[in-house]
């Protein structure tokens, strides 16, 4: 999965990970927190890159591993900007397993929570997944804009307040749009808008 190439024409002759590996480098060392590099493949978000720096967080998740988009940041904001077809297609017409009591099964709601993230320009997993594991993610965009990947950052639950929350976006916000400058994406806003509320009770 580390040989993973993305299909846009914009990365074909380059690979995604090389490409991202010094911002997920300095993503690290900013916020001392595991860095992961993803993308969807087909109803699955998959790691194709992890940075750790000397910190005492460790991930055990394997790279190539595949793992739920509803249930996921990283998922959240691969799925987040597809059409509705597209959309329906990757999230599939059953039911959202659930993986802990946190994890968002209804999908309506689910549906409500990708509005949050296009509105904020990243997503949150507040122990969705994994029980105690919070993460933060944003969107990597090709030179198209369309989202090709997701960067993230994850901490342990119990040591994110509110104003950790929106420090680790902004740094992951600006790390992912580092990338998608690279791969040729332009954007037209300077910055970003955070509204926590839609994700913090």
């Amino acid at each position: 999965m580390k040989a993973f190439v993305i299909g846009s024409s914009a990365v074909r002759a380059r690979r995604l990970d090389r490409v991202a590996l010094p911002s997920m480098r300095a993503l690290a060392e900013d916020t001392r927190l595991p860095v992961n590099l993803g993308v969807r493949d087909g109803q699955s978000a998959i790691y194709i890159e992890q940075f750790e720096t000397g910190g005492t967080m460790r991930l055990l998740l394997r790279l190539g591993r595949q793992l739920p988009l509803h249930a996921t940041a990283i998922g959240k904001v691969l799925v987040a900007w597809l059409w509705d077809d597209a959309l329906a297609q990757a999230i599939g017409d059953g039911p959202l397993a659930s993986f802990t009591v946190h994890t968002t099964t209804d999908r309506d709601i689910f549906l409500a929570d990708l509005d949050a993230v296009r509105a904020n320009g990243w997503a949150t997993d507040d122990q969705e997944y994994e029980e105690g594991l919070f993460c933060v993610a944003a969107p990597i965009r090709d030179r198209s804009g369309e989202v090709v990947a997701g960067l993230s950052v994850s901490s342990l639950a119990s040591r994110v307040g509110d104003e950790a929350i929106r420090e680790l976006a902004r740094h992951v916000t600006a790390a992912a749009s580092e990338v998608s400058g690279k791969l040729g994406w332009q954007s037209a806003n300077s910055g970003l808008d955070f509204e926590l509320d839609q994700f913090i009770d």
